[in-house]
């Protein structure tokens, strides 16, 4: 119930109306009437293939493109239309030219791609909460994400927007609030073809071979696909974990049931990039009337219906039946969302998110340190308001919704910019640079990245450069794939890759060693020259931290440019696997999963102060405390803010001073170039290293 819980608790504590009358839309080829030269509209065939969702419009080379509503950028790029379900995105500047820049991928392409059909993809999001998207067009120079664009803006010229159509071309697309497909020709005053998607039928019972299946479709895509099975599960281990999965539904199984093997393999198979998403069709929205976790190594009543609100706090020793701890295993076992033996996720999901889930009943029966046994019934139609407080206030941290950032100053000597992603548009991040420049002289600085899950790595770079005093230290690193495409597991169940395609074209087989590598390894952060942050860096983390919220305190801790408070982040330090994902829709429940399929080898560094298998540990550490989460819900910042009163910051000895040397030294001999060999064979041997390492077991 965990994830379905929060987002109840989410909607209720931040309603968003995106209300709004429409407004017509203009014709997006200038000098053209509404519904000139349409060349397919949805449900018509292009060639053999069906076209649901799009609008193809002709138009002269060159003909000006224009916004057909009011709206905000939020994203760009240059798009290759594969086949009407998908696409390629690739980088695009926005300060220069479009066409350039399609050359000059075309040009570096392993495959055979037509420039031509190498045109560009705005997305605006419209004031109603639509997203509009025109492919195929030459992006004017200029445009960037976050920029308010206005009805009849020019935005481009139009260009080859599909492969099967060889004659100049635009596609406009569009998607509702939820991100479905929606209906491109009404908002133009057409009459429509587009026949919206139909609700698939959930089933709530599956027979035997229904069950088996989804779970061999899921397992299939992991063993084919899936780069870091090995580091996690031997070969041998993963068998006998499908065995039991498909023992378990003889006989058949519901669907509550179903999901619950599911979170199984979910937490088996843990990764921060693994992402099994919540049932939406669940039809019960029963909640028990008492929550617990375990805090400061103690099971407690955490949220309690107002009626036993006298018990929040009190300590558990037995659940339904069972010793506490027993239950605790249990529940640890489903627990993922995190790499390799990270800690502080198992430490925050067993602290907020445990109900007495033996197969997801919420009927509670507890035993109190005293001996005294409660006994509650789950309660129908779930309400916040009439339950003890939440710990919505700890999952908050760092949100700053409707805005992504935070940025002030909290007093003379301390700025404050809070990150909550770094799916960042140009606007925000120019804004964050601009602040940077406003405090340059300001003696502390706390980035909170509490809670934000990642996004554009170009982006964390461009803050980086204006906060790291020389160019970052030189790391290995690499990345890999288990195959370049064609996987067959991929039939009948992924929604954004055919299983008929080449998807890692540049992917190159290495001797000696599994899968395929990319070498190209990262470059450098260089620094700003211009805006460039003088002070002491205080970097605020927690087991929400992941993804590119890893690798920001990960290039602070590296090249000793600031200090991490708060907690050990949910990505590992050394590994992450992530880049391009599957998205995995079951063919009998519908239960759908995001699926990695880039294993990046972030480092090959190797010391105490990056232990193998875990996340970027904190400089400062704060001990997740019943207190923080249900009391005093900002401790991290707080105990920061302690720091810098006190003058703490960096040791005085650098951990890395040994290996940098060596590392040099390797330069200078001229082998600096096995840095990725050596690389892939270190992550070849992670799953090994990471399995040596027990996690710590409080009881």
């Amino acid at each position: 119930m965990g994830r379905k819980f929060f987002a109840a608790l989410l909607l209720f504590a931040t309603a968003v109306n995106n209300a709004g009358a429409a407004t017509q839309w203009v014709w997006p080829v200038t000098g053209k009437p509404s519904g000139s030269d349409i060349l397919y509209r949805p449900q018509q065939y292009i060639d053999k293939e069906h076209n649901p969702t799009n609008l193809f419009i002709g138009c002269e080379e060159q003909a000006l493109i224009v916004s057909p509503a009011d709206g905000k950028i939020v994203a760009s790029g240059i798009c290759l239309m594969n086949t009407l379900t998908y696409a390629a995105i690739y980088e695009y500047d926005p300060d220069k030219e479009l066409r350039p820049q399609a050359e000059a991928i075309a040009a570096g392409s392993k495959s055979r791609i037509d420039s031509r059909y190498l045109c560009g993809m705005l997305s605006i999001r419209l004031d109603d909460g639509h997203t509009l998207t025109v492919t195929g067009i030459d992006i004017t120079p200029g445009f960037k994400t976050g920029q308010r664009i206005h009805r009849a803006d020019t935005i481009g010229t139009a260009g080859y927007s599909y492969k099967q159509i060889g004659s100049p071309s635009i596609c406009v697309s569009v998607s509702d609030s939820s991100g479905k497909s929606d209906d491109p020709m009404t908002p133009f005053g057409l009459p429509t073809t587009y026949i919206p998607p139909r609700k698939i039928a959930t089933k709530q019972q599956f027979s035997a071979e229904q069950a088996r299946r989804d779970i061999l479709a899921i397992t299939a895509v992991m063993k084919e696909a899936y780069p870091s099975l090995d580091d996690i599960i031997t070969a041998e281990e993963f068998e006998e974990l499908e065995r039991a999965l498909l023992d378990s539904v003889a006989g058949g199984i519901s669907r509550a049931k179903l999901y619950w093997l599911m979170q199984t393999l979910n937490g088996r198979i843990h990764d921060s990039h693994i992402y099994l998403y919540p049932d939406e069709d669940e039809q019960s929205n029963t909640a028990p009337q008492i929550f617990f976790g375990w805090t400061d190594d103690t099971c407690r009543i955490t949220i309690c219906s107002r009626r036993y609100a006298s018990l929040k706090g009190r300590r558990i020793v037995r659940i339904n039946g069972e010793d506490a701890d027993s239950v605790r295993m249990r529940i640890e076992s489903r627990i993922g969302g995190y790499d390799g033996c990270i800690e502080s996720m198992i430490e925050e999901r067993l602290a907020i998110y445990s109900t007495a889930v033996k197969n997801d009943a919420y009927d509670v029966d507890i035993v109190l340190d005293d001996g005294t046994r409660i006994e509650t019934k789950g309660v129908r139609g779930f309400n916040p308001a009439n339950y003890t407080t939440m710990y919505m206030d700890y999952l908050l941290q760092n949100y700053n919704y409707p805005d992504n950032i935070s940025l002030r100053i909290l007093d003379d000597s301390v700025a404050y910019m809070g990150i909550s992603t770094f799916s960042l548009s140009n606007v925000e991040t120019d804004d964050i640079i601009s602040f940077i420049d406003s405090v340059a002289d300001v003696p502390a600085m706390i980035i909170d990245l509490r809670n934000n899950g990642g996004g554009d790595t170009k982006v964390l770079n461009r803050i980086l450069s204006s906060i790291l005093h020389e160019p970052s230290r030189a790391r290995g690193d690499i990345m890999q794939v288990k195959r370049r495409g064609y996987f067959s597991s991929f039939r009948d169940c992924c929604l954004n890759y055919p299983d008929t395609i080449d998807i890692f074209p540049e992917y190159m087989p290495k001797e000696g060693l599994d899968g395929y590598w990319n070498d190209s390894h990262s470059d450098r952060i260089a620094t700003d020259t211009i805006v460039n942050y003088k002070g002491r860096v205080y970097v605020l983390t927690n087991a929400m931290s992941r993804s590119a919220a890893t690798i920001f305190p990960a290039e602070i801790v590296r090249n000793r440019r600031g200090v991490v408070v708060g907690r050990e982040t949910g990505t590992a330090y050394h590994f992450m696997t992530a880049y391009k994902f599957a998205d995995i829709r079951l063919p009998e429940s519908g239960f759908q999963w995001r699926i990695p399929l880039v294993k990046v080898v972030y480092d090959t560094t190797r010391c105490k102060r990056l232990p193998e298998g875990r996340g970027v540990m904190p400089d400062y550490p704060v001990d997740l405390t019943f207190d923080e989460i249900y009391n005093r819900p900002d401790s991290i910042l707080q105990y920061a803010l302690h720091l810098i009163a006190e003058g703490r910051y960096l040791s005085e000895e650098d951990p890395f001073a040994d290996i940098d040397s060596a590392a040099e030294a390797d330069r200078d001999s001229g082998s600096a170039s096995r840095w990725p060999l050596i690389a892939a064979i270190v992550a070849a041997s992670a799953g090994a290293a990471a399995a040596a390492i027990s996690r710590r077991r409080r009881r």
